[in-house]
């Protein structure tokens, strides 16, 4: 009905494609390469966590300061 290949042959052959696009890094400096080529990316996506964690942190300090100020009125 939907072909004789079962599903352990398709992950098999899922898991060991030749072509460059779908391999996972076989090797280190595999990984380093690409994650060299795509290090604006990378430093972008850092900044932009580091930021939100540091705006998060100033908003929390500041509602904890107005709780304090309204409690002593």
């Amino acid at each position: 009905m939907f072909g004789t290949t079962v599903p352990e042959t398709l992950i098999n052959r899922a898991m060991h494609r030749q072509d460059e696009s779908s391999r996972i890094q076989e090797t280190t400096g595999g990984v380093w390469q690409t994650l060299w080529s795509v290090r604006l990316s990378l430093l972008a996506v850092i900044l932009l966590i580091g930021s939100v964690q540091i705006a998060s942190y100033a908003w929390n300090r500041s509602a904890q300061h107005g709780q304090h100020g309204l409690q002593g009125a």
